[in-house]
């Protein structure tokens, strides 16, 4: 069929004809990945944030419900931290008094205070 010939307002042209097929082809790619999982949908974000928001509501729940286990271990020694920090308003001051226990770092809070300080002889090192 001859250009000329057709009066077709949409496939009238070369150019419309190949702007339809890319058009086609990005269609076909798009699905092949969205379900191949290889990019993620508005659909997909929405699913991930209800999760998110059902996990973190069970996770508070489970908080209140359970206390937490301490730790009654001996840890090897309490690091002290004396270096001078600067906190901007409305931040929490960074803890600087840690264990440590077979040469990870565990916080004071993970431990039993009371039974650390009756069964465990731990040096303390001051650092700057």
């Amino acid at each position: 069929m001859n250009d000329k010939n057709c009066n077709h307002k949409f496939f009238g042209s070369k150019l419309n004809t190949v702007l339809l097929l890319v058009l086609i082809a990005l269609l076909g790619v798009t699905i092949y990945l969205i379900k191949q999982n290889k990019i993620e949908t508005i659909f997909d974000r929405q699913v991930i944030q209800n999760e998110e928001q059902k996990n973190s509501d069970d996770t508070e729940e489970q908080k209140q419900k359970s206390p937490k286990l301490l730790l009654k271990l001996c840890p090897d020694e309490k690091i002290s931290n004396q270096m001078p920090t600067s906190v901007m308003p409305g931040e929490p001051e960074p803890v600087k008094d840690y264990y440590i226990y077979k040469s990870a770092r565990y916080e004071i809070a993970d431990f039993d205070s009371g039974w650390v300080s009756a069964n465990c002889n731990i040096k303390e090192m001051v650092v700057y």
